[in-house]
């Protein structure tokens, strides 16, 4: 009769305490933050993405430098002068040279380039394909933070879920050492099942100090990639709308969309233009030049004299020692190698492509496998429990299917933070993770290189620069 008191006595505590361990779900509350808010704090205020748009927006100047070739040069200058002339010649004293004279004078210079053996063309166009390959590189940044904000996202996220599970696996294993201690004064169990309850405890509470440190550092580091500390992270979903349907289409649209592919390409056109406008200076050159000059002496010499002069003047390259034709052969070769290099990061494109996607899927696959795993574990500790209430199990095959639920929580959760981040992760292999395909904030919002370019291509007179919120720049220099 006491024996059956005290099994059934087992069996309530157990009951109780398997409770929990059945209802260690991962998964965390309530959350004010969403994924896509964390993308567009991050593309509002990261500042390496700030600064790579700064960096194409001083290319863009390039165009407006290459455009001057087209337009006129003008030159003023104006100058005083006094002379005091004391000589004893017959000349100076008869044509009244002698004494001191005042003179003020102003003049006015002007070029017009007319051709230039299309060098201005050429570099015209390749400060286009410069901003263009610029705009490229720019569109690689942004999806880089991207990626960087999505993995921090999940790294936050996941680790607070480890610091969840390990605390109640903590408690869990504290209640169940105190249970075993207490059974062990009734003779009900071994030494041996209080030190296998005593060391998976001591383990348990080294995991948890190891996933709090790890959950500080990855908010750390989420602060360092949005500019925001996290709060209540919510979990994501994937981003299905903008997945391609399969590799095949991966492998397509990375081809077509990709902005490390689109950079390196537009590089090449920009070396071919560099080397045209090179041989340009084997062309002739044309100009017209302009000139007005005004002086008025007072004094000795006293007069006026107005000077207007023009000219049309051409200048014809013969030998100068073949070095331009080096240039334009060094040129060549560069643009050569830059052609070669399209090839290859299409190459690396594609496998990298090809490797994230094998990555994605197989996450998929493993995290249904994970799902099983857990279903199972739990039916699994389920029957330890009710078969060690019985006297069929010992305490320890108990604490190994514990420690079995736990391991595939935890590797649920990993696979799941995995899966997620390499969905993104194909999503900037084929070019698609940027602010305009995810769309998480106003098109207000949206940085548009296209508009800087626009505003400074035909701008001749300004040095005011904007930055990009667009507020002009007024700090002042060092010497102010």
């Amino acid at each position: 009769m006491l024996r059956t008191a005290k099994v059934a006595g087992r069996r309530v505590s157990v009951a109780a305490a398997f409770g929990v361990v059945l209802g260690l779900g991962l998964s965390t509350c309530g959350a004010a933050q969403s994924l896509n808010e964390t993308l567009a704090a991050a593309y509002r205020s990261n500042p390496s993405l700030h600064a790579e748009r700064a960096r194409l927006r001083a290319v863009d100047e390039n165009v407006a430098l290459a455009r001057s070739g087209f337009l006129p040069t003008v030159g003023a200058s104006v100058a005083g002068r006094i002379d005091n002339t004391q000589s004893s010649t017959t000349e100076n004293v008869a044509n009244g040279i002698n004494g001191e004279s005042r003179s003020n004078s102003y003049g006015v210079a002007v070029h017009q380039p007319v051709f230039r053996g299309f060098r201005t063309v050429n570099a015209v166009n390749q400060a286009e394909a410069s901003r263009l390959a610029g705009q490229e590189t720019l569109r690689t940044a942004e999806q880089t933070i991207l990626l960087a904000a999505v993995t921090a996202h999940m790294d936050v996220v996941t680790s607070l879920r480890m610091v969840q599970a390990s605390e109640r696996s903590v408690s869990l294993l504290r209640q169940l050492l105190s249970q075993t201690e207490r059974r062990f004064k009734d003779s009900d169990v071994t030494q041996t099942d209080v030190a296998l309850s005593r060391s998976r405890f001591a383990g348990a509470t080294v995991t948890l100090e190891a996933a709090r440190a790890n959950y500080k550092a990855s908010r750390a580091r989420f602060e360092e990639v949005v500019g925001l500390a996290p709060a209540n992270l919510r979990y994501p979903r994937l981003p299905l709308r903008l997945l391609p349907p399969s590799l095949e289409a991966a492998l397509d649209a990375a081809n077509e969309e990709s902005p490390i592919i689109g950079a390196a390409y537009f590089r090449e056109i920009a070396a071919h233009h560099a080397a045209n406008t090179i041989t340009g200076e084997l062309l002739p050159e044309i100009g017209i030049n302009g000139s007005y000059s005004h002086e008025e002496i007072t004094g000795a010499g006293a007069g006026i004299t107005n000077s207007i002069a023009a000219e049309i003047r051409m200048s014809v390259p013969i030998f100068d020692g073949g070095a331009v034709r080096s240039r334009v052969r060094q040129a060549k070769h560069i643009q050569y190698s830059l052609r070669q290099e399209v090839e290859q990061y299409r190459n690396q494109v594609r496998q990298q492509t090809i490797s994230v996607w094998s990555i994605y899927s197989a996450n998929s696959v493993q995290a249904q496998g994970r799902r099983v795993q857990l279903q199972s574990v739990e039916i699994a500790l389920k029957g330890l429990r009710e078969e060690e209430a019985l006297g069929q199990r010992t305490v320890g095959n108990v604490l190994d299917g514990l420690q079995e639920v736990i391991n595939a929580q935890v590797g649920l959760a990993l696979i799941e933070r995995d899966t997620i981040v390499n969905a993104y992760a194909v999503l900037a292999s084929v070019g698609r993770l940027t602010m305009n395909n995810i769309a998480v904030i106003d098109e207000q919002e949206i940085y548009r290189p296209e508009e800087h370019a626009a505003k400074v291509r035909h701008d001749a007179w300004t040095t005011a620069v904007t930055y990009g919120d667009k507020e002009p720049d007024k700090r002042r220099s060092p010497a102010q």
